[in-house]
């Protein structure tokens, strides 16, 4: 909204304490580096620019390591119980 209406030092204040509030918000990590380049600090606005995407890899891994451990796993031929021969 700060950012909107052209006032990114406002902006600035407000979405620093987002970011501590919520370390993975990746829109306020974002939205923070374009306050960043706004005020001229390069630097912060690069790293925090670069945070959106290592937070999306993130989730995409920890889902993908949820969706492992909940496939159902199909038991090996040597977990089987062992079959009878049936009698002649």
């Amino acid at each position: 909204m700060f950012l909107l209406e052209g006032k990114p030092e406002e902006a600035r204040k407000y979405l620093e304490s987002a970011v501590r509030a919520d370390p993975l918000d990746a829109t306020a990590h974002y939205q923070l580096a374009q306050a960043y380049r706004r005020l001229q600090m390069t630097d912060k606005a690069e790293k925090e620019n670069q945070l959106p995407q290592e937070i999306k890899k993130s989730k995409d891994r920890v889902e993908e390591l949820y969706r492992q451990m909940h496939r159902p796993v199909k038991p090996q031929a040597s977990e089987l119980p062992d079959s009878a021969p049936s009698a002649q």
